[in-house]
């Protein structure tokens, strides 16, 4: 997984916990769609009202200058979104959430998916304007997945420091 992130005289930190959220983009395998810039005039669901998906999903959409205007938004949980993706009532689904999601998987062995990467000039616009970091998912992370999908990723981050000095926090 490719994340730069580069902490220099990290001390006194007692225990680290960073998760990383990646954000993915389905459709089905049999969809002409194949970038993000395709999601024109197409049904897709960006997540929950005013959820971290929805926002990562329009920054994204953004960063291909699309809109709502341009792309038809429903604001679906992720099983509705799973369902209806699977069912052909909407063309694309965003999704934040780690590596293995099972309803990632679970999706890509009721139906054949693919996962839309994300350009690296889209990449460079997200890293720059957000706190957005790169990150890749490995081949073969879902069933029928046979290739390294670039991405983005948000890291929730926590640390504790048992000194009680200044606490320091790092995407790994």
């Amino acid at each position: 997984m490719l994340i730069d992130f580069t902490v220099d005289h990290i001390s006194n930190i007692s225990n680290l916990v960073a998760a990383v959220e990646l954000h993915v983009i389905e459709v089905r395998k049999d969809s002409d769609i194949n970038s993000v810039d395709d999601l024109l005039g197409k049904t897709v669901s960006i997540g929950e009202e005013e959820s971290g998906s929805e926002l990562n999903a329009k920054q994204i959409l953004s960063a291909y200058g699309l809109n709502s205007k341009m792309v038809k938004e429903k604001n679906l949980n992720y099983a509705d979104a799973a369902k209806q993706l699977q069912n052909g009532e909407i063309d694309a689904a965003f999704f934040t959430l780690g590596l293995n999601a099972t309803v990632v998987e679970e999706l890509s062995k009721q139906c054949d998916i693919k996962l839309i990467g994300i350009d690296d000039a889209a990449v460079k616009k997200l890293k720059n304007t957000y706190s957005y970091v790169d990150c890749k998912i490995p081949k073969n992370t879902y069933n029928g997945q046979s290739d390294e999908v670039g991405t983005v990723a948000d890291c929730e981050r926590q640390t504790f420091s048992r000194t009680g000095e200044e606490a320091y926090t790092a995407c790994l």
